[in-house]
């Protein structure tokens, strides 16, 4: 199910607020992450973080704040912004579904793109 636009400028402010006020609880890599953030930031990397006042300043009132969350892949962690309680992840989307059938058509169709070499 898609959103409009305007359905979700409307989850802007609740949705900052919410995020805002929320009492941080640290998961797994979560850690790793912070410290991550930290070392970019002393390097130059990074600045921040801004407030709600400089962000509609620089951006428009069309803005929407996120969580993360971290994500082990291997021996690296990887920073995720979390859209899933702000509903943009809905605001995005197709109508269109190409089915894949198997891996072996898909196999079949690279290689036909490339030249069936």
């Amino acid at each position: 199910m898609l959103i409009l636009l305007e359905q979700n400028v409307n989850n802007t402010l609740p949705m900052c607020s919410m995020l805002q006020n929320a009492i941080p609880t640290w998961q797994g890599a979560d850690e790793k992450i912070w410290e991550s953030t930290l070392e970019e930031a002393s390097e130059g990397g990074l600045t921040g973080p801004p407030t709600r006042e400089e962000m509609s300043r620089d951006l428009g009132p069309n803005w929407v704040a996120a969580k993360g969350f971290a994500v082990v892949q291997g021996a690296k962690v990887r920073a995720i912004d979390d859209f899933s309680d702000s509903v943009v992840n809905k605001a995005f989307g197709t109508s269109e579904k190409i089915d894949m059938l198997g891996l072996e058509h898909v196999v079949g169709w690279a290689h036909q793109r490339r030249g069936g070499q």
